[in-house]
């Protein structure tokens, strides 16, 4: 599977139960900041960047049906 020649995952991941999405912490090519990204899996498999900020993101969950995810998030340093 191709996610995007852009992002790079990095660690944390999560499949949703139905097995339809997926949640990861990735980074862009030639960037350090990790945030956090979906895909849909199967014959959809557009990605989403959850988030963008300054946070280091961690614990990463997504719900069952992958409508929702969750993640624990705090400044760097802090």
């Amino acid at each position: 599977m191709k996610l995007s020649g852009d992002i790079i995952p990095q660690g944390e991941f999560r499949i949703s139960k139905d097995g339809k999405r997926l949640v990861f912490l990735g980074s862009k090519k030639d960037d350090d900041e990790v945030e956090i990204y979906v895909i849909g899996l199967g014959a959809k498999q557009e990605w989403i960047q959850l988030t963008a900020n300054d946070l280091v993101e961690s614990n990463i969950d997504i719900s069952p049906d992958g409508s929702y995810a969750s993640y624990g998030a705090f400044e760097n340093g802090e």
